[in-house]
């Protein structure tokens, strides 16, 4: 084969695993036949590795005649078992490629962490404020502030938990038995037969909570079970997030939070004005309430779902960084609700202003949210996966010449890259060596979450799911904090989390890998070892 054949025929190979024009490639040109082919693989190395981004690796030289051409090329038979890879490993890496590599490089040309990403990713963190404003809420609005037994009307009519004077505070002594609890029993109104019995009314403190629902509905002593269950109640609403996580990767992540908050709106918005007007008996209080609750929960399962999309919207650099900052909004929600607590000290208001403020942000940003790019990508959903490409790079100041010729491999990467196109002879003679210059470093190197696109958040929201169901009986598991089984708890919650932390040790590192597109590309993993034979 002399060199001009050559250069054609590797021209034409590395433009069909590229999909670009000949012109774009714009190589070789050999002079003499005595050129090294040392600088020979150099050039195709570098050709690949600035349309791919990947780092050089050696590839088969070019044969100088055609019988070493002829016994380089490789039957489908020697393509079964390239250096201990099936062709059905092949496959599954090939996809890999197709995805982490192909999407990944566009979308760094589209700009990685531009304006797009820092205006998405600033408002999705203000989004994750909900998420802790709600989840928060009940440690102020069902708090237990100091209180004790109401003193009887023929001894003091208008009794106030703060002491008014000297008398005052002789009188509750008198009625505060020693010896049990004193916020739960007093002694009945007979100085000769004194006994202890049951409180029916209680005094409340307000200088640190304020009006409180428990207070409202006296939720101390017996009736403190049903305190417990308001706390468990957002909790099983956020059980619901294995449902939206499977919404979330059928219909999308934009439209799983859509939903959500719709229906927190429409819940949050009927339940606020019945409780505001005060239209039902005091147990159909409760129970609103515990609905609301509920709700509450339900709607906070779009965090999961925002939490995979901030992640997705960048390259894998700064998907981390996308990740932290949805956490500490999280956290921030958390304080923000602290200081409106501090302030409005009072049960009622300061969920009105919850509900304005969860409804506000929510409401006003859910329709600029955009999809995944990687969702699309799973769902083959090109029109849409272009139109926001074209939307990344337009807002990063990108413009379309630097990243829609390479749109195109996105699309074919599955036919370019499956085996019958590699089973192909004329193919092959040069794709052996290549092979592992296509595959070996980005696979391994860029496999970034345990969790497929396809699966993604449905994976997420069943962990989070089994962790609620923790969340969900650790009110039931405490109020059993009595004395005598205090260091029994302390014992449970020990155990569980050095069983969570032996877990840990068993999860594969994910730390700079690509995004596995579906559980096939995680079956790949188990070949890791032998993939490492490339390096």
């Amino acid at each position: 084969m002399n060199d001009e054949k050559a250069d054609d025929y590797i021209d034409s190979i590395v433009k069909n695993i590229l999909h670009v024009a000949p012109e774009q490639v714009g190589f070789l040109s050999h002079k003499n036949e005595e050129e090294s082919m040392n600088e020979t693989t150099k050039d195709i190395n570098d050709i690949v590795r600035n349309f791919l981004n990947v780092q050089p690796m050696q590839i088969v030289p070019l044969l100088k005649d055609d019988n070493s051409a002829r016994s380089s090329h490789c039957s489908r038979e020697d393509l079964q078992k390239i250096d201990g890879f099936t062709l059905e490993q092949s496959a599954i890496f090939d996809e890999s490629l197709a995805h982490s590599v192909e999407l990944e490089f566009i979308i760094k040309q589209c700009g990685e962490f531009g304006r797009f990403q820092c205006t998405h990713f600033f408002l999705l963190t203000l989004l994750a404020t909900c998420s802790g404003v709600a989840s928060f809420y009940h440690v102020f609005g069902t708090a237990v502030p100091q209180h004790r037994c109401q003193l009887p009307q023929h001894l003091w009519a208008n009794d106030q938990f703060q002491v008014h004077n000297e008398t005052h505070k002789n009188y509750i002594d008198q009625w505060t038995p020693k010896d049990v609890s004193s916020n739960c029993f007093t002694y009945n109104a007979s100085f000769e037969n004194r006994s202890i019995v049951n409180c029916h009314k209680w005094l409340y403190d307000r200088t640190v909570y304020g009006y409180t629902f428990t207070e409202e509905h006296n939720l101390v002593c017996s009736n403190s079970t049903k305190r417990t269950l308001l706390a468990a109640a957002f909790s099983f609403g956020l059980m619901f997030v294995i449902i939206t996580g499977g919404l979330a990767d059928c219909f999308g992540r934009k439209k799983a939070i859509t939903l959500v908050f719709c229906l927190f709106a429409i819940v949050s918005i009927i339940t606020q004005i019945a409780l505001q007007l005060r239209i039902l008996k005091e147990k159909y209080q409760f129970i609103l309430l515990f609905m609301n609750q509920i709700f509450t929960g339900v709607a906070c399962t779009y965090f999961i779902c925002a939490y995979v999309l901030i992640m997705e919207l960048s390259s894998l650099k700064y998907s981390g960084l996308g990740a932290c900052l949805f956490l500490v909004g999280n956290i921030v929600g958390e304080i923000i609700v602290t200081f409106l607590a501090w302030v409005i000290k009072d049960w009622l208001l300061l969920k009105w202003f919850i509900t304005g403020y969860i409804l506000l942000l929510s409401l006003s940003y859910v329709y600029f949210i955009p999809e995944s790019p990687r969702w699309l990508y799973s769902q083959q959903n090109w029109s849409e996966l272009e139109s926001l490409l074209s939307r990344i790079a337009k807002t990063n100041g990108r413009k379309n010449e630097t990243w829609l010729p390479l749109y195109p491999t996105v699309v074919t990467a599955r036919k370019l890259f499956s085996s019958n196109t590699f089973a192909d002879e004329q193919t092959t003679s040069c794709m052996k060596q290549s092979y592992p210059l296509l595959t070996t470093r980005d696979a391994i190197k860029r496999l970034y979450e345990l969790h497929p696109t396809m699966f993604r958040v449905t994976s997420l929201a069943i962990v989070e799911f089994m962790s609620r169901a923790g969340t969900l009986i650790a009110p039931i598991i405490d109020k059993t904090n009595s004395s005598t089984n205090q260091r029994m708890l302390v014992y449970i919650y020990a155990t569980a989390t050095v069983i969570a932390a032996i877990f840990a040790f068993t999860l594969p590192e994910t730390k700079g890998k690509p995004l596995p597109g579906s559980f096939d590309e995680i079956q790949g993993w188990k070949t890791k070892k032998l993939l490492q034979a490339f390096y």
